[in-house]
This record gives C-alpha cells, sequence and structure tokens, in this order.
C-alpha cells in the first residue's frame, strides 16, 4: 500500500495550479496551434492578388493580443474570436474574403486547394502526439 500525505503547503501549491496556471497554459496552447494552423493555410493559399493570403495573416496577427478582434480594410479581410468558459477555450479565425470557400473547396472550373482541411487534419495529429493520442 502507499499513502501520500501532502502538507497545506503542497495542497495550496495545487490549487493554484489548477485554478490558475492550467487555464494559462491551455490558451496559451491553444493560440500556439491556431497560429500555426494559420500560418499553414495562409501559405497554402493560392495567390493572385494577395487578398484571401491577407485575410488569414491579418487573423494570425490577432493570435498575438489578449482579446482577439476584427481587421477590416481595403488589402485585409480578418477576424479572430475567443470564447472561454469554465474548462473550455475556443479560438476561431474567419477569412471574409468571399471566394476563400471556392478556393478550398474548388469549381466546375477550379482545382480544390484544400488549405483549411490539410492544415486542420495536420493539427489534429501534432494535438494527438502533444498527448500520445492515438
Amino acid at each position: 500500500m502507499i499513502k501520500l500525505k501532502l502538507d497545506q503547503d503542497a495542497l495550496a501549491h495545487i490549487t493554484e495550479v489548477r485554478d490558475q496556471k492550467l487555464p494559462q497554459a491551455l490558451q496559451n496552447l491553444t493560440r500556439d496551434l491556431i497560429r500555426q494552423g494559420l500560418e499553414q493555410i495562409r501559405n497554402e493559399t493560392p495567390v493572385d492578388t494577395g487578398r484571401a493570403q491577407a485575410g488569414w495573416a491579418s487573423a494570425q496577427q490577432l493570435t498575438n493580443s489578449e482579446t482577439g478582434g476584427l481587421i477590416s480594410n481595403a488589402t485585409a479581410e480578418g477576424e479572430l474570436t475567443e470564447q472561454t468558459t469554465g474548462q473550455s477555450n475556443s479560438l476561431t479565425a474567419t477569412n471574409y474574403v468571399p471566394y476563400v470557400p471556392f478556393l478550398e473547396y474548388g469549381t466546375t472550373r477550379l482545382r480544390p486547394f484544400a488549405m483549411i482541411r490539410r492544415a486542420l487534419l495536420e493539427l489534429r495529429q501534432r494535438v494527438g502526439q502533444l498527448f500520445h493520442l492515438d
């Protein structure tokens, strides 16, 4: 039999980690993952005018801010929204350039680039490796 006894200092430290450090670490991990995903999407987005790529770049810039936000101007239309509820942290990147779905899924005249789906697949694999999920 193993018996473990914790003193008040240890219990206080465990509580601090659970209540303060763990949520912050989760938020940092989420921001790092979306930053990496947006970088990959931006790099794989085809360039004609650069507008679609600029939308992803503007959303990526917002991963450095504490609250996300919206960037919209003549050359870049991107948004990053953050929602934190309890132990859950969610970041959503949106590119408002109207032809991004056509780049992602293709048309009868344009092959699909699938830049978003490929980036999400890679991120899922990376998270699985991080937490040793098979």
